[in-house]
């Protein structure tokens, strides 16, 4: 006699939703939070914040993170970097170093300036993908660097160690 806990119409036994959610939010999370997961948690999160797609930060963190076994939550707290009252400014800051690297010379910020760039916005989209790239990047690199640092000291302070000093 085949036991009626979890098994219907021949499906083969499932573990109860508690243990599915606690396996789902592991996988999420990735394992322990050595330094360098933490360092490349923050950096991916930062740099896709960075990225003029709002809408798209959580898939492309989750695309990145889970095959990378990276901390998913923490780089999605990372992209937070681009919310609203930020994200026309890092944009801003983005168009103004694509601009520059483009053409040696910061965009106009007159307001004739502006309209130029708003009736032909083909630069202005290149300098905003480059200025993106090439801030998210820099942003990514700092910011994963002070996670490395913290995750660092959090890990020197183990309670076992805590313990043998007292």
């Amino acid at each position: 006699m085949k036991s009626a806990s979890h098994e219907v119409a021949g499906l083969p036994n499932r573990a109860p939703l508690r243990v599915r959610l606690r396996r789902g939010w592991e996988r999420l999370r990735g394992g322990e939070l050595t330094p360098a997961r933490a360092f490349w948690s923050v950096a991916v999160g930062l740099f896709v914040g960075v990225q003029p797609t709002p809408g798209l930060h959580l898939p492309v963190v989750l695309a990145v993170c889970v095959p990378l076994r990276l901390d998913v939550v923490l780089s999605y707290m990372a992209t937070n970097v681009s919310i609203p009252p930020v994200a026309p400014f890092l944009w801003l800051a983005a168009i103004q170093i694509g601009e520059r690297i483009l053409t040696g010379r910061f965009a106009p910020l007159t307001l004739e300036g502006m309209r130029s760039l708003v009736r032909a916005p083909g630069p202005l989209l290149g300098a905003l993908v480059l200025g993106s790239i090439v801030l998210g990047t820099s942003l990514a690199a700092v910011g994963g660097s002070v996670a490395y640092v913290i995750a660092r000291r959090g890990s020197s302070d183990k309670p076992e160690e805590s313990r043998r000093r007292r």
